[in-house]
């Protein structure tokens, strides 16, 4: 997602200049295409860590990024080729995690504010435990939503974007795995699994948590999740 928009962007940008994008996979099949979807833009508890590593103004500028980023996303492509849709998030909070819970309650004010001055809307967190048992969940004290998150297809957003890289005149080459990258004088150059070499007079490594294989010394360390995926589910009684 980060390397075909920079693509596009560039491309429209300096509509003389040769852009080429590399894939290593011969689809792209990296976490582009496995979040499962989660168009969100940050929970209560992944904003209280956020800040207990961070700077408060960096974090909230980050936060504005991601709702910027989504909507540019939505007006880029349209709700329809990213299958978008507005079901909100639900952050879960089991017995163990009361004190979690108590935590973002104590900051939920906060944070709603900070969101209305980025989304215009109001109350964006809200406590929602009577949600809890129709929804069906076992094991669950709490739940937390966020009205304005959604969710999207990876896969055909990845597709559109895909297309649109073509019709602003993006080359895109796949199956081409970068082992080494280096800057020259005039040029960078690139050493590629299958032997080839190509040089270029700027690079964009959108590589991700992965990119500290290309340049060893960023502190870069990707972090592993894990999505389970099942065929549609007849009267789930919860939706996003």
């Amino acid at each position: 997602i980060v390397g075909l928009n920079a693509a596009i962007q560039l491309k429209t940008a300096y509509p003389n200049a040769r852009v080429l994008l590399l894939e290593r996979a011969a689809i792209p099949q990296g976490a582009s295409t496995k979040s499962a979807g989660f168009a969100c833009f940050g929970s209560p508890r992944e904003l209280l860590d956020d800040l207990q590593n961070h700077k408060p103004n960096e974090v909230w500028e980050l936060v504005a990024q991601r709702w910027e980023g989504l909507q540019r996303l939505r007006e880029k492509i349209g709700d329809s080729n990213l299958n978008y849709q507005h079901r909100g998030g639900h952050e879960l909070f089991k017995k163990e995690d009361q004190k979690s819970f108590e935590n973002c309650l104590e900051k939920l004010n906060i944070f709603n504010r900070v969101f209305q001055d980025i989304t215009g809307e109001e109350n964006v967190l809200q406590v929602k435990d009577e949600k809890i048992a129709a929804f069906g969940f076992k094991g669950i004290t709490h739940l937390i939503e966020n009205s304005l998150e959604g969710q999207l297809h990876p896969a055909k957003m990845i597709h559109t974007l895909q297309r649109l890289a073509q019709r602003v005149g993006v080359e895109m080459m796949y199956g081409i795995e970068v082992e080494h990258i280096e800057s020259g004088e005039q040029h960078v150059r690139l050493r590629c699994k299958n032997g080839w070499k190509i040089k270029a007079q700027k690079v964009l490594a959108t590589t991700n948590g992965f990119a500290k294989q290309l340049f060893p010394n960023i502190p870069v360390t990707p972090a592993r999740n894990q999505v389970l995926v099942t065929a549609p589910i007849a009267y789930l009684p919860f939706q996003g």
